[in-house]
């Protein structure tokens, strides 16, 4: 495989990164607009508002880079095997990414109600990409139990 291919690989699991986390920020930036009975004084100044807790957000950047460092090694370990496989390789990085997109959403402090179509999404993902490997094998290789 050559290097462009690799390159390509490393950018479109950076753009999906990028997107989930947008996604994830637009997600919690839900704060109130301000209210127009506001007199003006000094005691009325108010501090920045925070979408999450320092504990949240601690968890959060910690699951992030466990999971950016989790993909680095997937990476460097299934290189040599992209040049053959590129179905399998290109799945193990997607089902990695759903699962520490899912961890970063419930860490980050979202209601259930918030996450639930977030966790459709990348359930829905998974399934068609665990399904559609079962598809490509022979009906008689389905029947068979694997062992």
């Amino acid at each position: 495989m050559t290097r462009h291919k690799y390159h390509n690989i490393v950018s479109s699991v950076l753009t999906v990164l990028a997107v989930s986390f947008q996604a994830s920020k637009a997600i919690g930036d839900n704060t109130p607009p301000p209210s127009s009975n506001s007199s003006i004084g000094a005691g009325n100044v108010a501090g920045p508002i925070s979408v999450m807790s320092d504990r949240e957000l601690w968890l959060s950047c910690i699951i992030l880079i466990f999971g950016l460092a989790t993909i680095v090694v997937q990476f460097f370990l299934l290189k040599q095997a992209a040049d053959h496989h590129t179905d399998e390789v290109a799945k193990i990085f997607t089902v990695t990414l759903i699962i520490i997109g899912t961890l970063v959403l419930i860490s980050s402090g979202f209601s259930s109600e918030q996450i639930a179509p977030a966790l459709g999404l990348f359930g829905t993902i998974a399934g068609y990409l665990l399904g559609k490997a079962e598809g490509r094998r022979s009906p008689e290789a389905r029947d068979k139990p694997e062992s």
